[in-house]
C-alpha cells in the first residue's frame, strides 16, 4: 500500500507540506478575522467596525498575518517552479499554469464574483436579480 507522501517521480518533504496547510489555514483564518472585526474590504461583515478588544485582536492578528503570508506562498510556488518545468516542459507547464489559474480566474471574474457580490447586496436591502444585471 502506498503510503499517503509518496509521489510520482520522487518524495514528498513533509515540512514543505505542513508549510502549505498551514499556510492555507492562515488565509482562511484571516478572511474569517475580517468577516468577524477585523479590518478590510470582504463581501460581508457579522459584527459593524468599531472599537473592541476582540476587533482589535482580529487586527492585530491580520496585520501580523498580511506581513508574510502571500510572499511565502510566492516563496514556495517560486522553489517548485524549476522542477516543475524541468519536469514537464517550458510549454506544458505554461498550458497546465492557464488551465489551473485562468480558467479560476474567468470564472470567478464572470460567474461567481459578481454573484457573490449581488448576494451581499441581498443583506444591505438590494434585490439579487438587480444588483446581478448591473454588475
Amino acid at each position: 500500500m502506498p503510503s499517503a507522501t509518496a509521489c510520482v517521480g520522487g518524495t514528498r518533504k513533509a515540512g514543505l507540506d505542513l508549510l502549505r496547510g498551514t499556510m492555507t489555514l492562515l488565509v482562511l483564518l484571516h478572511h474569517t478575522a475580517i468577516t468577524y472585526g477585523a479590518i478590510g474590504g470582504w463581501y460581508y461583515r457579522e459584527v459593524k467596525p468599531g472599537p473592541s478588544l476582540p476587533g482589535t485582536l482580529l487586527v492585530l492578528f491580520c496585520t501580523t498575518n498580511q506581513a508574510f503570508f502571500m510572499g511565502l506562498f510566492f516563496l514556495l510556488a517560486g522553489y517548485f517552479t524549476p522542477s516543475a518545468i524541468a519536469r514537464k516542459g517550458s510549454w506544458r507547464y505554461l498550458a497546465d499554469r492557464g488551465l489551473r489559474l485562468g480558467l479560476p480566474l474567468l470564472l470567478f471574474g464572470w460567474i461567481l464574483g459578481p454573484a457573490t457580490i449581488a448576494l451581499a447586496e441581498t443583506s444591505r436591502g438590494q434585490p439579487f436579480g438587480a444588483t446581478l444585471a448591473r454588475l
